[in-house]
């Protein structure tokens, strides 16, 4: 199977959003793993972060952390095309401390899926890339079948020149309610051998790679997904409409500085610290807002491995 040729900005979308969490998963050292799953192409790995506590317009404050967890295997489909299908599980905490009736914060958001891929070269300028990922996401302590839902993407990427590529494409994510259907759109810039620059959703990202061991980024991204709410995490408040039985809809947008060691051939370590510029909280039908007031500290851990 021939690399993947999609800028990396877009093979990075999680599977909450539409469903790449593939090619660059985040992971932890092959000596943990089974004999039996170190094959070829084998991806396997977590990832960590945190933030600080952020006031909430409605009242009080919250602070965010989450863990993630996939695994992918890659395979050959001939010479000019290639699949992957994996597995990913994500929790996310919210902490919430001076609470008020109108502040329905749940204490966590899950999302676990399958995550499907196949890109395929249709020439030396042009490849085309589609996924799709089933998946349940519930917010609350355990999943549901109503948290069920598919997310997907259609995606052309064109090398302009050898150092320059743009991806465009159609993503979906049934169980968004604001944006079911929306464009896909990424570049990815080689400079020089030093400096390269990302953009496109879900992040955009300057790095600066002074040696093989390592690269610094600059850089900014928002993270989020939609979930099904069984039971309004607040029942009975007073002033708002309940929302049980509804869609959750979490979204914020980070800036912050990054650094990635190249421990070996196949593994390396990553952390990013930085700055939450804004997060919100929306449910739909019925429709609530919750939204932060002011900004808070975040950090971020990662392993990654690919065998």
């Amino acid at each position: 199977m021939k690399p993947t040729r999609s800028p990396r900005v877009l093979r990075a979308l999680p599977a909450s959003v539409l469903f790449l969490a593939l090619p660059t998963l985040h992971a932890v050292p092959q000596r943990l793993l089974p004999e039996y799953i170190s094959l070829p192409g084998f991806t396997v790995g977590s990832s960590g972060a945190f933030t600080g506590r952020s006031d909430l317009k409605a009242g009080g404050d919250f602070s965010v952390s989450s863990f993630g967890f996939a695994v992918a295997q890659e395979i050959p489909a001939g010479e000019s095309g290639g699949a992957s299908v994996g597995l990913s599980y994500e929790r996310i905490g919210i902490d919430q401390r001076g609470a008020t009736a109108r502040t329905p914060l749940p204490d966590e958001l899950l999302s676990v899926g399958l995550d499907f891929s196949y890109e395929r070269e249709l020439n030396a300028d042009w490849s085309l890339l589609a996924g799709l990922s089933p998946r349940l996401a519930n917010a609350g302590s355990s999943f549901t079948s109503d948290g069920f839902g598919l997310g997907g993407l259609l995606l052309a990427t064109w090398s302009y020149r050898p150092d320059l590529t743009f991806s465009f494409g159609v993503g979906f994510d049934t169980l968004s309610k604001s944006a079911p259907v929306g464009p896909a759109f990424a570049f990815e810039w080689t400079i020089n051998e030093r400096w390269s620059l990302l953009g496109g959703y879900p992040g955009t990202a300057l790095f600066y790679t002074p040696s093989e061991a390592w690269r610094f980024g600059l850089v900014a991204e928002g993270t989020g997904g939609s979930y099904y709410v069984e039971t309004d995490p607040t029942r009975g408040a007073a002033g708002r409409p309940a929302l049980d039985d509804s869609t959750l809809e979490y979204g914020d947008f980070r800036l912050g500085l990054s650094a990635r060691f190249q421990l070996s051939k196949d593994i390396a370590i990553g952390a990013v610290a930085g700055y939450l510029l804004s997060s919100e909280i929306e449910y739909r039908d019925p429709k609530y807002k919750v939204k932060s007031d002011g900004g808070a500290p975040y950090g971020a851990l990662t392993l990654e491995a690919t065998f």
